[in-house]
C-alpha cells in the first residue's frame, strides 16, 4: 500500500511539469502558425511595404499628371504643350515641317 501512496505522489510531481511543458508546446505552436502568428505578421509586413511602393508609385503618377493638367488651365495656358499634344494625338503638322518615313521594323510593327 506504501508503494501505491509513492507512486500517486511522484506522479503528481511528474503531471506538473509535464501539463507545464504542453501548454508551452502549445503556446508555441500558435506562436507560429496561429491566426496571428509570426509568419502571418512577416507576410503582412511584406504587403505593407508593397502597398507602400506602389502608393508612392500612384502618387508620383498622380503629380504627373496634376503637371500635365496645370498646363492646360486657362488661366496658365501652355501654348507649345498644346502644340505638342496636337502634334501627337492628332497627327497635325506645320507647313515646314519635313516628314521622314521609316519601315516597320520586323518584330512588333513597331517604327
Amino acid at each position: 500500500m506504501q508503494w501505491l501512496i509513492e507512486l500517486r505522489y511522484g506522479l503528481r510531481a511528474f503531471a506538473v511539469p509535464v501539463i507545464v511543458l504542453l501548454l508551452f508546446v502549445y503556446a508555441g505552436f500558435h506562436l507560429l502558425t496561429g491566426e496571428r502568428s509570426l509568419l502571418v505578421w512577416r507576410q503582412l509586413r511584406a504587403q505593407v511595404a508593397e502597398t507602400t511602393a506602389a502608393n508612392a508609385a500612384l502618387t508620383a503618377q498622380r503629380d504627373q499628371l496634376t503637371a500635365r493638367v496645370a498646363r492646360l488651365q486657362p488661366a496658365q495656358l501652355d501654348a507649345d504643350y498644346i502644340d505638342e499634344l496636337a502634334r501627337r494625338h492628332l497627327a497635325l503638322l506645320q507647313p515646314a515641317d519635313l516628314v521622314i518615313f521609316l519601315p516597320y521594323a520586323q518584330q512588333g510593327g513597331q517604327p
